[in-house]
């Protein structure tokens, strides 16, 4: 509608500048016509003045002057175009000798008066209409300037307008980008999450799946074990719900994983040795063996027990696929002045300088490879990280003195650490190598 009302000033703006050109044209073409008329008239009046001078001699001198007649020709040339006056140069010219020349009442003089009365009437008329014209178009123009002017008027308001608009506009436009573009980090970011999550689900699978392969070939041959067929059974059980409550958090909104993953009083030891007994097949599958030292003291946390058992597995998991084949994986339980403890320890490689910059890092590829040719997706740690995270806990990772690699994992014991384990999320992560 505005661009509309834009286009119809600049039209109104061309017409009435059209106008005024016009009325400018026409005011020199009258003024150029009052000049001519008024040279002409001044040769009438001259012309008139010595036809009279004449006519004054011969009347003086009771004879026709020399070139009379010749005055009363050229006046009638001047004034053909003049009906009323060429008529006045005809009676002139029908007079005769004695009435050219008569003392009183001389009709020569008469007519040439009428005539100059004549032309200063024709005149002052002219000139009144080229006074009233001039006025017509002085005020034709000044209208014209005074409608360009607000034309103009129109048209800056209408560009400040648009441009405050555009402006106006313009910020509009740059924060639906920007939050356009918050909204698509967003999106980026919880897919990444999702992935993230989706790639640990798939990572801490392996080992409850492992388990249940082990456990099945077990059930297979149970002759020698120390497990009944029904404990076996009842841990295939365990193994399956764990499975599954992992699948379902993938599944899961934040709402409905944090539903999930609510926050009990667990105990700790208690799952510790849960899922060392769940990871017992991978470890025979190597001939290793899952040790656990000395009289362990069981304490009680508020966690989700999924994620302290998701702890454990990966932990101990990495622990058993690079050590060696026949190798022992150590587990105990201790405590401090202000924590318990879960300390795991190998018979691997251990970790380079350069692994313990990049540990954590989702995807990362460590120095060292699974002693079984089991494959290795670079998530175990950091699922790990994410976990402890959620927990108010400690991880800390070293090498041994002699030989593999050592992670402890801290629970805080004080009087109130179910408060803060279930208000906090500050962790903080020790990597360093022990030196003799």
């Amino acid at each position: 509608m505005l661009g509309k009302l834009f286009y119809i000033a600049i039209v109104l703006g061309l017409v009435f500048n059209l106008l005024g050109d016009v009325s400018v044209y026409q005011q020199n073409s009258v003024e150029t016509e009052t000049g001519n008329w008024v040279k002409k008239s001044y040769e009438v009046i001259q012309l008139i003045d010595e036809a009279k001078i004449k006519v004054l001699e011969s009347q003086a001198s009771k004879f026709l002057a020399p070139g009379l007649k010749e005055s009363f020709v050229a006046l009638g040339k001047v004034l053909q175009d003049i009906p009323n006056q060429t008529q006045r140069v005809a009676r002139l010219e029908a007079l005769n000798k004695g009435q050219l020349t008569a003392p009183k009442n001389n009709p020569a003089l008469q007519i040439i008066s009428e005539m100059s009365l004549a032309e200063q009437r024709l005149l002052e008329d002219r000139l009144e209409s080229d006074r009233m014209s001039n006025s017509r178009a002085s005020a034709q123009i000044l209208t014209t300037n005074i409608i360009d002017l607000s034309l103009l008027l129109i048209i800056i308001a209408f560009f400040v307008y648009e441009r405050k608009m555009s402006t106006k506009m313009q910020g509009a436009l740059t924060s639906a980008l920007a939050h356009v573009e918050s909204v698509n980090q967003s999106l980026l970011r919880n897919m990444s999450k999702k992935d993230s999550k989706f790639k640990m689900a798939v990572h801490d699978l392996k080992n409850p799946i492992g388990s249940i392969r082990g456990f099945a070939e077990l059930l297979q041959d149970e002759m020698g074990h120390s497990l009944s067929t029904i404990e076996m059974v009842q841990i295939i059980k365990r193994i399956s719900n764990n499975t599954l409550t992992l699948v379902e958090s993938v599944l899961k909104t934040e709402e409905e994983e944090d539903d999930l993953n609510k926050k009990e009083i667990v105990k700790v030891t208690s799952v510790l040795k849960e899922t060392c007994l769940f990871l017992e097949p991978i470890a025979r599958g190597k001939r290793q063996t899952i040790q656990i030292e000395g009289d362990v003291e069981e304490f009680p946390y508020l966690a989700s027990k999924q994620k302290i058992q998701d702890i454990f597995y990966n932990i101990l998991s990495n622990a058993l696929k690079y050590s060696p084949p026949s190798s022992v994986v150590l587990v105990s339980v201790g405590t401090d002045d202000q924590n318990y403890f879960i300390q795991i320890r190998d018979q691997g490689p251990g970790f380079t300088k350069d692994d313990f910059t990049k540990m954590f890092l989702p995807g990362a590829r460590l120095s060292a490879r699974p002693s079984g040719g089991e494959s290795s997706s670079g998530i175990g740690l950091y699922s790990v990280k994410n976990a402890v995270e959620s927990l108010s806990a400690e991880v800390d990772i070293r090498n041994n003195k002699d030989r593999g690699a050592c992670v402890t994992v801290k629970f805080p014991r004080s009087a109130d650490a179910v408060i803060i384990a279930a208000t906090s999320v500050t962790t903080q992560f020790h990597t360093e190598i022990l030196i003799d």
